[in-house]
């Protein structure tokens, strides 16, 4: 980068006593011109200036003819074009609270300007390039170019623009109105977001491609369409952001990631229906029936339903949702976090399917830790069913002293309500003081901290106590009982450790 804008200034020539000529180029980046040039000898976009900075802080304007004006390299200096096809040049602001900027006005302008320069185009159509800078394309059929360092924001706005990124990441480009290209073949980190109008999208796997506003949106990867704000063809990109309206997702083989999450900015949010086909998929919405395909899945919902296929699946409902895990050895989790207020307060269920599962119930929590008082929180009562397998009970999250009985339909009480836990071999207890009974299967029970209480009954099961003075009985069994750290208590047939 020259010192005169974005292009070298000419040669300059130094004359020696010996008559000889010497050239030296100058190509200081975003440096200004030396005191009393004149303003032709200022190169923008490698044409002489009709009219340059002198100073920081300056604004330089052009007239209703065609200008070639630039910034001369001074931070915080505007240019403003007015009529004609311009050519403006802008350097870097300098401040993000005094940004520099560039204006150009009612013609066809081409406009270059440095990293912070905020550019409107004005009507007419433009061509525009910035790097890590605010770009608005105005009214016209634009040419938007985010170039190299990232962080760009480019706007279209009104007209049918090209928006493309030429280099560095996290470029975020913005059709708005009319029928756009965005593109961005290289990099990571985009956001590509079309607006209205059937636009045309490229991008690379780590593009997300970006919905905004309640119009649902049906996305089909197969097919490369996206069709409710416009029917708008995307390739390449694996990301995709739906907007607050009832979204469809349509999945391929191939690993992607679908969020809704901004659906929370709303009263009453779509419920989006998710079905992934194959792959390690990442799945999040705020409301949502979601299907996840063959491959070890993602899925976290703030309500609605979440089921796993074959792979080993993680799922996880905040506020409330029911989860069904499906094949494979799953992990499913309730989670609520009163702090955030996002939603409702819900009730959970969970299936555990086929396979070696976990399931963790939830319990509210505040930012200080355990709640005093549930009240009519649905949240209170949950219902968990291991299915076939070895299925593992998880209440490490709970707080305070909790009952386990895993015979017949199974129940878990504790301090905000009761909980019914089915088909469970396994249990993880709290770090309260815990009173658990197993049930006809080989359980195994691991108390955790707290002064617990665990019966095996039937079954040659494996008893552990953990932290505190714990007290283990075995059963009819051939049992194994294993106290851990505290004055235990233990009853064991095959082996006591305590």
């Amino acid at each position: 980068m020259s010192i005169l804008g974005n292009h070298a200034r000419p040669a300059r020539h130094v004359v020696l006593t010996a008559a000889v000529t010497l050239v030296v180029p100058l190509t200081v980046a975003w440096a200004s011109a030396p005191a009393g040039a004149a303003p032709a000898d200022v190169l923008c976009q490698g044409k002489p200036s009709d009219k340059v900075a002198t100073a920081a802080g300056q604004t330089i304007t052009g007239t209703p003819q065609r200008d070639v004006l630039s910034a001369n390299g001074f931070a915080q200096v505007t240019v403003v074009g007015l009529g004609g096809d311009d050519v403006l040049c802008g350097s870097p602001s300098g401040s993000s609270a005094a940004p520099a900027a560039v204006r150009g006005g009612t013609g066809a302008d081409s406009i270059d300007a440095g990293p912070g320069v905020r550019i409107h185009g004005g009507d007419g159509n433009d061509s525009i390039t910035g790097a890590s800078a605010v770009l608005h394309g105005d009214a016209g059929h634009d040419q938007i170019h985010a170039s190299g360092g990232g962080g760009t924001f480019a706007y279209g706005d009104e007209g049918n623009d090209v928006l493309d990124s030429t280099g560095g990441d996290d470029q975020h480009l913005f059709g708005n109105e009319g029928d756009d290209s965005l593109s961005a073949p290289g990099g990571s980190g985009h956001v590509l977001t079309p607006g209205a109008g059937n636009d045309t999208i490229t991008g690379p796997p780590t593009a997300t491609l970006d919905y905004n506003g309640s119009a649902p949106v049906t996305f089909d990867v197969a097919a490369g369409t996206a069709i409710g704000q416009g029917t708008d063809t995307f390739s390449g990109v694996r990301r995709f952001d739906g907007g607050t309206g009832a979204d469809v997702f349509l999945g391929t083989g191939d690993t992607e990631y679908y969020s809704s999450v901004d659906a929370l900015s709303t009263s009453t949010p779509g419920v989006d229906a998710v079905w992934t086909a194959g792959g390690d998929d990442h799945v999040t919405v705020a409301s949502g029936d979601v299907h996840a395909g063959p491959g070890d899945d993602y899925v976290r919902i703030l309500g609605g339903s979440a089921a796993g296929n074959s792979g080993n699946d993680t799922l996880i409902a905040s506020y409330q949702g029911t989860l069904d895990g499906g094949s494979g050895k799953d992990r499913l989790r309730g989670e609520v976090d009163l702090t955030a207020n996002l939603i409702p307060v819900g009730a959970f269920a969970f299936r555990g399917g086929e396979g070696k599962d976990r399931i963790r119930l939830p319990y509210p929590t505040l930012a200080s830790g355990a709640v005093t008082a549930c009240g009519a929180l649905p949240a209170c009562t949950s219902t968990a069913q291991g299915g076939a397998g070895v299925d593992l009970l998880d209440l490490r999250d709970v707080h305070g002293r909790t009952k386990v009985d895993l015979a017949g339909h199974g129940k878990v009480s504790y301090r905000f309500g009761t909980s019914t836990a089915a088909g469970f071999e396994r249990v993880q207890g709290s770090q309260g003081k815990d009173r658990i009974r197993g049930n006809a299967a080989a359980n195994r029970i691991d108390g955790n901290g707290g002064a617990d209480r665990i019966w095996g009954r039937g079954g040659r099961d494996v008893l552990i106590g953990g932290a505190g003075r714990d007290r283990l009985v075995g059963g009819p069994g051939r049992d194994i009982t294993q106290g851990g750290s505290g004055h235990d208590v233990c009853r064991g047939e095959v082996r006591r450790r305590c």
